[in-house]
């Protein structure tokens, strides 16, 4: 079975091997971060509000097109690293590292 790299950023049904278990570290990674719940929800409500970030998400799970020219000029900023940034759970995250929106910076 084929698993598309992208679609383990998505909030779906997870059924393939390879996607339970970048699933599962990702899950991990949340549920590890030093930061209390109450700021991982602060973090949450600003990435909603933050419109790069949610023009980022919306490239994430939709997937990164080919060519850097394709994305959105504001989201440029991400294009070396879009194969280390995933987004879950209403957070952005690149690696094992939460991105704070940056009107939390």
């Amino acid at each position: 079975m084929h698993c598309p790299e992208h679609t383990y950023r998505q909030h779906a049904v997870v059924t393939c091997p390879v996607q339970k278990k970048i699933k599962v570290y990702v899950d991990s990674v949340i549920t590890n971060v030093p930061v209390s719940d109450k700021k991982i929800q602060e973090m949450r409500q600003e990435t909603k509000r933050d419109e790069q970030l949610q023009k980022l998400k919306k490239t994430i799970l939709e997937g990164f097109p080919d060519q850097k020219s394709e994305v959105s000029s504001s989201i440029h900023e991400y294009w070396n690293i879009r194969n280390g940034i995933s987004y879950t759970d209403g957070l952005k995250l690149k690696g094992s590292k939460l991105t704070v929106p940056k009107s939390r910076r």
